[in-house]
This record gives C-alpha cells, sequence and structure tokens, in this order.
C-alpha cells in the first residue's frame, strides 16, 4: 500500500479503488502533531489501513521531532497498542481518555 503525505492538506492518505482513506492533522505551535480524524471507508475497514496510515505519520513525526497527540478514537487506541511509539506521545494523559472523533463519518 502507497501511503501519501500531503504536507500542505495535512493528511496521510492512500487510494483504494478510487476510494480515500485518511488520517487528518494539525501542527501545534509547540511542534506537535494533533491526529485530529481517521478514515478508512467501509468497504476496507478492519485491514489494518488505519494502522498504516498511522504508522506513516509516525515515522514521519519521529523523523522531523515532533511529539503526537492522538485526538481521534482512533489514533488513541493505535498509541495505546504501539509501544513502539510511546516516545512519540505529548503527555502521558493523551491516552487517558477515548478521543473524540467519528471514524465513520467522511466529511
Amino acid at each position: 500500500m502507497k501511503i501519501i503525505h500531503d504536507f500542505e492538506g495535512k493528511k496521510f492518505f492512500t487510494e483504494i479503488e478510487e476510494k480515500i482513506c485518511e488520517v487528518e492533522y494539525e501542527v501545534t505551535d509547540n511542534n506537535t502533531i494533533e491526529v485530529v480524524r481517521t478514515y478508512v471507508d467501509p468497504d476496507f475497514r478492519g485491514k489494518g489501513i488505519a494502522a498504516e496510515l498511522l504508522t506513516g505519520l509516525s515515522n514521519f513525526a519521529t523523523e522531523n521531532g515532533y511529539k503526537v497527540k492522538p485526538v481521534c478514537s482512533y489514533a488513541v487506541m493505535f498509541y495505546k497498542r504501539h509501544n513502539e511509539f510511546q516516545n512519540l506521545i505529548s503527555k502521558k494523559e493523551d491516552l487517558e481518555g477515548f478521543g473524540s472523533c467519528n471514524i465513520s463519518k467522511k466529511r
């Protein structure tokens, strides 16, 4: 799967069968990436696509010295499960909640 980083659009995405799956983010003034939305088309859920997208975002954060604040509910669960990215989390409290986005709703 080819993961594309749209730096200006602030998202990581892939296209599968002409359907876009994506992770959107914002960069705060303290050099933190806030993961605000994860969307995978219903036809492709449960296949690890969102995890691949967040792995791409996490690798980008690592390579560029960013911290990560998972706001999206899927991102919170991803970072709880992936210890290899724990060093990226901006604050431990970021993983205590359940997040706030709706992964089933496309903008």
